[in-house]
Formats: structure tokens, sequence, C-alpha cells
């Protein structure tokens, strides 16, 4: 059995105020990893060690629920703020060194927002939705070509976004505009919300999510992290329609 672990970067809706616009208002991106039952335990170890090396063994308390978090490292939030640049950097090389050491692949969606978003409804769904529909489509193709079966787990998925996700994914699904290549068929069961705090892939996730969301959001000049691990995603020189990292423009 597969597991796709994931998560979420940017916000769905658009700014009300251009003036104000964040650098990644523009953008929203889903993604995750995909990892056999069997290696999930490959991150729960690294895991460990990552938070004995740069919180334990500095003497750091970390607070109940704390969680591994690539935003809030990048603007050294407390805890992270008693680490340095530099440790910040081999924080975060150490969690992707784990991602490239495990036998997983990635898969990622990024869409334009102020494109996709000022199409008239029903030819648009929240960015949430579609980002995470194209993500379990990859997904699908993963498990037919392994023969296997899979869950997906999505971090902190609330009932409101259960039922908005639903709801948007079925009219998607209901539009010959949009091209679908799969029923999701070999995909057991609705997508499960995630405890990052209990299933520390998920934390991994966080910060895999990243890098094709930053890659996006500043047209394509911040490229070094995602050009690190792009080997790792599934179908990785595959087209939009069947590659691992995708975006709507």
């Amino acid at each position: 059995m597969y597991h796709l672990y994931l998560d979420e970067s940017g916000v769905e809706g658009l700014s009300s105020n251009p003036d104000k616009r964040n650098l990644d208002d523009d953008w929203f991106t889903s993604g995750g990893i995909i990892v056999n039952e069997k290696e999930i335990g490959g991150f729960e170890t690294s895991h460990s060690e990552i938070i004995s090396e740069f919180f334990t063994k500095r003497g750091v308390t970390l607070p109940e629920g704390f969680k591994l978090h690539y935003r809030e490292a990048r603007q050294r939030q407390w805890p992270y703020d008693h680490l340095s640049e530099k440790e910040i950097g081999e924080l975060s090389n150490s969690v992707f060194n784990a991602v490239k050491k495990i036998n997983c692949k990635l898969v990622s969606a990024s869409i334009n927002k102020r494109n996709h978003c000022s199409k008239p409804y029903p030819y648009t769904a929240s960015v949430r939705a579609y980002s995470l529909l194209l993500c379990l489509e990859r997904f699908q193709y993963f498990l037919e070509e392994n023969g296997e079966d899979g869950i997906s787990i999505y971090e902190k998925l609330t009932r409101s976004m259960r039922k908005n996700i639903e709801k948007d994914l079925r009219n998607l699904r209901e539009l010959t505009r949009f091209p679908f290549f799969s029923d999701l068929d070999k995909i057991k069961g609705k997508i499960r919300s995630g405890d990052p705090v209990k299933e520390k892939v998920l934390q991994f996730a966080d910060y895999v999510v990243y890098p094709p969301h930053i890659f996006f959001y500043t047209n394509q000049k911040c490229s070094n992290r995602l050009n690190e691990i792009h080997y790792k995603y599934y179908n990785a020189k595959g087209n939009w329609k069947t590659g691992g990292c995708v975006y709507i423009p």
C-alpha cells in the first residue's frame, strides 16, 4: 500500500488590494510525497535525528504540537530564531537530504490564481480542489504503474474544507472542458485528514511543496532547491498531462 501525504503553499483567494499583494499572491501550490507504507519509518527516524541535532542538543524545549515548517524556518520565527542563517540552511538540507535518501516520489501542481480565478464559473473551481485533483491523478498513474492501491492524506483537512473540495471535484469531473484521464480507482476511500504531529511525513511534505511554489511565483528564477529534488518527482520528464511537477499558467 502506498500513501500520498499532501500539503499546500499559498492562499486560495485573490488579494482585493493590488498594492498590498504578497509576492506569492498569484500562485497556489498543492504537493506531497508518495511513499510505500514500509518506508514511513525512514521518515520518522530522520525526523527524530533532525529534532535532536537542531533543537534537543542545543537545549531548546519545543512546545507540544511542534512541527517542522519551511516558511517559519525561512523567516526564523520562534523556535527557529535560536539558529543562524547558516544553521537554518543546514536544517533544511537535512530535511531535503532525507527526502532524497528515502525511496519515495514527489508530486506537485501549481496554479496561477490571477489567470485561473478570472474565468467565469463553472469553468473555475477552487485552486485547492483543482491542484489537489492534479496531484491525485499523478498518484493514480503511479499506482497503476506499480500495480498497487493507495490512500491520500491531506494535512488538517477540516470538515468545511472537505465539503468545498468534494463539491468542486464533482463539478470539475462533470465539465468536458477539463481533461481527465483516470477514474482514480486505485486510490481507496476519501482523502483522509492527517495530523502532522503524529504523521511525520506530512512535515516533510510541507518542505517539498515549497520549492515549486517559490519557483513559479518568482517567474522561475529561484530554481536551486527545485533543481535539487526534481529527479525525485514522479515521471519527472513527462509533460503537463503526465508529469509529477505541473503548473497551470
